[in-house]
């Protein structure tokens, strides 16, 4: 054989190994689609015939579920607690499933899914991740299309939030400021600067006014208790309620009538026409009178938020809860306790925060640096219920006087 030929035979043996190669490769890949496909169905069938043994052999011991991640155990225990929830769940891959490598250790298997649950049915994209794993195939990651762009929106959103923190510490500096300077405009009996700080409506000291009737009554305190005096003896503690709305809390050293106590004091200021003008002035004391005041007399039923707000005060779950909530207060003076109307059918004329299909209150802690929700309520309109809610929004009914829906009936509907 002759240099020439053995060249020539070289070649062709690498041509051939290569073409070989190349083909089995293609087979190996075509064999590990049909297998992704095969366990994507696999899949879907342990979901609607709610077989979680078998679900659990397809997932991996760490898993992206739906953007959380998780434990396999974790994951099964989601699954179950979802399928208990919802007994009507059925799904179908509607779909041609596209199975893609990503690398020879990795697939991705997409298609499109029909999910019914809580009598809704909605066409989603779904998606499967499978990695190789000790030579076998498990699912890795869990989700769709419409989960991911929710959490992307998250993040953004969460994103927002952090480049925005100069702009909120900007806005407890001034809230700090202002708070210094309502200070010093009583010690001073300024009512004519004092005036520019507060918003044209004020709630002072529980009682809803005008801006001229707040400064009309400043200055007959002030002339009634002309040893009047007042400093702030405490850090200023600013708090973010909303963007429009910030809460300032302390404690201030008043001396009238020749007797000096402490006391929480706090204001509340709201963005109004781009300036931070008072809406708020309390303190604990007053709070905790009136709250008492509230509590042990009816009030009188004048409008929707007048019944609404009996209809939760007034059951026995609130009561009993407020009782001994009372009873750690007294211990602990640190807080003060505070019931909400959050939302309502009509937020304008019941003053509060939200629209809502029902009446949805919060009762809280209000710390002088924090607020601690305790507790939820939401009375239905539609079937005339009172419920309790739980951490996971879920409804408790419970009982409240139902002579109260005469009320309801002849002033809010």
């Amino acid at each position: 054989m002759n240099k020439l030929t053995r060249i020539f035979v070289i070649l062709s043996i690498m041509f051939f190994g290569a073409c070989n190669y190349k083909k089995k490769n293609i087979e190996d890949v075509s064999n590990d689609k049909l297998k992704i496909t095969n366990h994507t169905n696999n899949w879907n069938d342990c979901l609607v015939k709610k077989d979680l043994q078998t679900l659990a052999n397809l997932y991996s011991k760490k898993v992206s579920l739906y953007g959380d991640s998780v434990s396999k155990i974790q994951a099964i225990a989601t699954k179950e607690k979802f399928l208990k929830k919802y007994s009507d769940f059925n799904q179908s891959i509607t779909s041609e499933i596209v199975v893609i490598k990503v690398t020879d250790e990795q697939y991705k298997a997409s298609f499109t899914k029909r999910s019914t649950f809580n009598k809704k049915t909605i066409d989603v994209q779904g998606y499967l991740i499978f990695n190789k794993i000790s030579g076998d195939w498990k699912i890795t990651n869990e989700s769709d299309d419409l989960t991911d762009k929710i959490n992307t929106s998250t993040y953004i959103n969460h994103k927002a939030e952090l480049n925005s923190d100069n702009y909120a510490s900007n806005n407890k500096l001034k809230i700090t400021n202002l708070t210094i300077t309502w200070n010093d405009c009583l010690v001073k009996q300024n009512l004519q600067k004092l005036a520019r700080l507060y918003a044209e409506k004020i709630s002072l000291y529980n009682k809803s006014i005008s801006k001229m009737q707040a400064i009309s009554s400043k200055e007959n305190f002030f002339r009634k208790h002309s040893d009047f005096n007042q400093s702030i003896i405490s850090k200023i503690s600013v708090i973010k309620i909303t963007d429009e709305q910030y809460k300032a809390s302390f404690t201030k050293r008043s001396t009238f009538n020749k007797k000096t106590i402490d006391v929480q004091g706090y204001l509340i200021f709201n963005k109004i026409s781009g300036d931070w003008k008072i809406t708020n002035e309390s303190d604990d004391l007053t709070d905790k009178i009136n709250t008492s005041i509230n509590t042990n007399n009816k009030t009188k039923l004048n409008t929707c938020r007048d019944v609404v707000m009996a209809i939760l005060t007034t059951s026995p779950v609130y009561v009993q809860r407020f009782k001994k909530l009372n009873e750690l207060k007294n211990k602990n003076r640190a807080s003060s306790l505070k019931t909400i109307l959050e939302g309502s059918p009509n937020p304008k004329e019941h003053n509060s925060a939200w629209y809502s299909e029902t009446y949805d209150f919060k009762v809280f802690e209000d710390f002088p640096d924090h607020i601690a929700t305790i507790g939820r309520f939401s009375f239905d309109p539609k079937d005339k219920q009172l419920y309790e809610l739980d951490v996971e929004l879920n409804n408790k009914r419970i009982d409240f006087d139902q002579n109260l829906l005469l009320k309801f009936n002849e002033i809010c509907e």
